[in-house]
């Protein structure tokens, strides 16, 4: 093991920077505390290979890496408060400890440490959800669409819990002059939770068919909890647009069997062709659906 570190250590001393990329990836094989300081500063090395290497190596070696991470965000240098960033979201929801740290530096004065600590917390999911007022402030006094989009897709990660606070302002984002932060937007409303539906119904009441379909999308994501979207994708069924009816029926497929009186409205549906859809999901649905409908017959003892 000796030889492996000092071979590591010298091959990172080396001016090519093929050969410091393999000396961080032998480091990091080694998962021993002793490479992690050697490791953090290797994210300061001007090759991208190198970085993106200790980056790596530093999310292989996980746990035992997380408390010199956090200590590396307070660093003076920016592209190791970056590295440092990234390979905790890389590490994930194991780094949770990591959330106080990465929420000051969501305040940092480099646009990507703020962008990549927003990243991270999102990579952290529903561990990260004391920094759901950070990042909804941050989000509201945004101008920028990149960080405008990682703030929305963090708030989307960290799910549900993230729905009361965000929502307000995201209701804002679903009308961004910028397309992908209204994408963004409406992907992040799918992992909401319920209280989220109501906006993704209202986005298919737009003219814009693309945005249309990412809310179809959501709303298949969002699944059982969705049964209220049910009216309007059966009058999706109607759609021209193949995509868009592809996307309604879908949806319905995955949603429809949770609420199996609604769905069957369709099959009174003036449109044959909607009868016929309707008709051949709860088929699809077959033991399925009739499991559900005999669980919903009887009489809640609640």
């Amino acid at each position: 093991m000796v030889t492996i570190f000092l071979m590591g250590c010298q091959e990172l001393r080396s001016k090519n920077p093929s050969v410091r990329q393999r000396g961080a990836i032998r480091l990091g094989a080694l998962n021993k505390p002793e490479v992690l300081s050697i490791l953090i500063k290797a994210l300061n090395d001007p090759s991208k290979i190198v970085f993106f290497a200790a980056v790596f190596a530093l999310r292989d070696i996980g746990e035992r890496a997380i408390p010199s991470l956090i200590k590396a965000l307070s660093s003076h240098n920016k592209r190791i408060q970056f590295g440092a960033a990234m390979a905790l979201g890389k590490i994930g929801e194991r780094a949770a400890s990591a959330v106080p740290a990465l929420i000051v530096a969501l305040k940092s004065r480099s646009s990507d440490v703020r962008i990549t600590a927003a990243w991270a917390l999102g990579k952290m999911g529903v561990s990260a959800r004391t920094a759901v007022p950070t990042l909804v402030e941050i989000l509201k006094r945004s101008g920028d669409p990149m960080q405008q989009s990682t703030l929305i897709s963090a708030l989307g990660d960290i799910g549900p819990h993230a729905a009361h606070l965000s929502l307000p302002v995201l209701s804002r984002t679903l009308n961004s002059c910028n397309r992908t932060v209204r994408i963004v937007t409406v992907a992040s409303l799918g992992q909401m939770g319920r209280l989220a539906i109501p906006y993704l119904i209202g986005v298919l009441k737009k003219r814009d068919s693309q945005m249309k379909a990412h809310a179809l999308i959501s709303l298949k994501k969002a699944g059982k909890i969705a049964v209220s979207a049910i009216p309007i994708l059966i009058r999706f069924l109607e759609s021209r647009e193949k995509r868009i009816k592809r996307l309604a029926r879908n949806a319905l497929l995955k949603i429809g069997p949770f609420n199996l009186s609604t769905l069957s409205k369709g099959l009174n549906h003036s449109t044959s062709s909607v009868r016929r859809i309707v008709s051949s999901i709860i088929a699809k649905r077959g033991e399925k659906s009739k499991s559900i409908a005999k669980m919903l017959s009887k009489p809640y003892h609640g």
